[in-house]
C-alpha cells in the first residue's frame, strides 16, 4: 500500500486552510457558502481531518 505524504501540519491549521480556501473560492465564483454556518463549517473540518488522515484534503 503507497504511504500517503505527511503534511507536518496540525490539524487546527488543516481545518483553518480549508475554511480559508473555501471562502476565497466564494469570492472568486459564482458559487455561495451555505447560509448555515455549521453545515459549511463541518464540512471545512472533515476536508481538515481527510487532509490530516490521509494527507490529502479528499472531501468527506
Amino acid at each position: 500500500m503507497q504511504k500517503t505524504p505527511n503534511t507536518g501540519k496540525s490539524l487546527e491549521e488543516l481545518i483553518n486552510r480549508a475554511r480559508r480556501m473555501a471562502l476565497r473560492y466564494a469570492e472568486i465564483s459564482p458559487y455561495h457558502l451555505n447560509p448555515d454556518q455549521d453545515v459549511w463549517e463541518g464540512i471545512v473540518r472533515g476536508i481538515g481531518r481527510q487532509a490530516d488522515t490521509f494527507g490529502w484534503p479528499y472531501c468527506p
